[in-house]
């Protein structure tokens, strides 16, 4: 088959197709953090997915990620196996004892999943092909994850090391803009970095009226990189000019207790609701209630929660940077607005204009159905299949 007839195949069929052209039967997927991690957030939801399709399609899958507190080391997910240890740091050396040791088997290929610093598996296992998923790059934003010296750290591992060890390396991202920054920032080759967009499940899906009163709502882990706390301050202005408005914040992490003083320095309790971490179909259920989802993140591989938002009908006004401008497409499905630029104006104009709301509801679905989860798997296993045979798809 030629590639033209390759890449028309459904998903499955072509994962099935180039495992047995690359002879690519087993894979090794390392990550940073757990699924059923409580601060786990869209790159996990990613990697779940990823697993999930290429286990489907008969290949071996093992998933090595961080512990999970009160959680067993090794579960059996669907028919991927999932092998868990080390901390917060510990992960990234219990992921190279884990590939030296065996414990991931002897896979015929390796899909490494960033974040932030990397794990290096091009110096662990040098003659096993491989790719490394970069959702985005974390340059500027260390001393917010790690404030002081481990800050200055990763800076130093990201700026300095990675581009050394990965700059002849495939890498993939999720998103066009992503590509240019990590082409700019690492100084890496843009023919050597294949965009491979995210999916969306088909359960995101719009369904029931909205909420009685205008409602905004936020998904992101609670760290200050997400912007979270610019949004409730941004919340606390928008009141004198939405009556009613309520704000939902669905997300769990180290920022909360900040984020609780704040609400109650404010006298916001009564309108903000924290949520913390949900169950998928809650959050469905949230998404489809709210009237615009807002996101003030600084740092985005795709801006996952932004596309779930559009695939259940509701408008959003996000940050205008990498990964962002890939899940909205301004004036389409919402509005973009640069990094610390007030965004006050563009959600009153969806709260305030049942006209407005409903344009961009409507184009936001139509935009969403492009995105699927079987053809993310099938493009990433595409890339990983062309470097154990030498050839591009």
């Amino acid at each position: 088959m030629d590639a033209a007839e390759i890449a028309a195949l459904p998903p499955t069929e072509r994962i099935r197709h180039l495992s047995e052209e690359s002879d690519i039967k087993s894979v090794a997927v390392v990550a940073f953090r757990d699924i059923e991690d409580p601060e786990s957030g869209g790159s996990e939801v990613h990697v779940d997915h990823l697993i999930n399709n290429l286990s489907r399609a008969g290949l071996d899958v093992v998933l090595h990620t961080g512990r999970v507190d009160g959680q067993p080391s090794t579960v059996q997910r669907g028919n991927a196996k999932v092998l868990r240890g080390g901390g917060r740091l510990g992960v990234f050396p219990a992921t190279a004892i884990a590939l030296l040791s065996r414990r991931l088997g002897r896979p015929d290929g390796i899909i490494e999943i960033f974040h932030g610093l990397p794990f290096f598996t091009p110096l662990i296992r040098p003659r096993t092909p491989q790719v490394g998923f970069i959702h985005h790059v974390h340059l500027g934003t260390w001393q917010m994850l790690l404030p002081g010296v481990g800050g200055h750290i990763g800076e130093l591992v990201e700026s300095k090391i990675l581009p050394k060890v990965y700059r002849q390396r495939r890498v993939l991202t999720g998103a066009h803009s992503a590509k240019q920054e990590i082409a700019e920032r690492y100084g890496f080759n843009p023919s050597r970095i294949d965009v491979i967009p995210h999916g969306i499940d088909p359960a995101f899906s719009p369904s029931g009226p909205r909420a009685a009163e205008p409602t905004v709502l936020a998904v992101a882990r609670l760290m200050p990189q997400k912007g979270i706390a610019r949004v409730v301050d941004r919340f606390d202005r928008l009141r004198g000019r939405v009556p009613g408005v309520k704000l939902r914040v669905v997300g769990e992490g180290p920022q909360r207790q900040e984020i609780e003083q704040m609400l109650a320095e404010r006298g916001l309790q009564s309108s903000v609701t924290l949520l913390g971490r949900i169950p998928e179909d809650q959050l469905i259920d949230e998404y489809r209630r709210a009237w615009v989802v807002v996101s003030a993140s600084e740092a985005e591989g795709f801006g996952l929660t932004l596309l779930e938002a559009a695939s259940c009908g509701t408008p959003v006004v996000a940050t205008d940077i990498p990964g962002h401008r890939d899940a909205v497409l301004d004036r389409v499905n919402g509005y973009l607005r640069p990094v610390g630029q007030e965004f006050d104006d563009a959600i009153v104009q969806i709260l305030m204009s049942s006209d407005e709301l409903e344009r961009l509801s409507a184009e936001g679905l139509e935009f969403a159905r492009r995105f699927t989860w079987q053809e993310s798997a099938a493009g990433i296993f595409g890339s990983l299949a062309s470097e154990a045979t030498g050839s591009r798809p």
